[in-house]
């Protein structure tokens, strides 16, 4: 009926096309770049004790929280220019204000008493 070609070669071609295809872990919005709306996501909707997060909310592991493992996910993936076939790398700097950024927000959401003090 159909006559396919189906050399090493072309299954190997064709796995990759279906791999590019697929969003990476820190993607959120699913529009293949990670970026500030993704780590946006992230911020949003974290809850490292919640059961019911998805991806779209920044659950990358699939284990119903949005934790620091879902940071480390966008800080690792992280490519405003896209990736996949034919994306740009971005410039180290870029990965390093990246890291601090990062960092950064995980030092501020693990403070405690950060609601309702008073400075004095």
């Amino acid at each position: 009926m159909y006559d396919i070609d189906a050399t090493p070669a072309v299954i190997a071609a064709h796995a990759a096309a279906m791999q590019s295809l697929v969003p990476e872990a820190g993607d959120a919005d699913s529009d293949f770049d990670v970026d500030a709306a993704d780590l946006a996501s992230v911020g949003l909707h974290w809850g490292p004790s919640a059961t019911d997060r998805m991806w779209q909310e920044g659950d990358f592991d699939a284990d119903g929280d949005v934790d620091a493992t879902d940071l480390a996910a966008v800080g690792l993936a992280w490519s405003p220019g896209g990736y996949g076939f034919g994306a740009a790398a971005p410039e180290p700097g870029t990965s390093a204000l990246v890291g601090f950024g990062l960092c950064a927000l995980a030092v501020h959401c693990r403070r405690p008493g950060r609601r309702g003090a008073v400075g004095g």
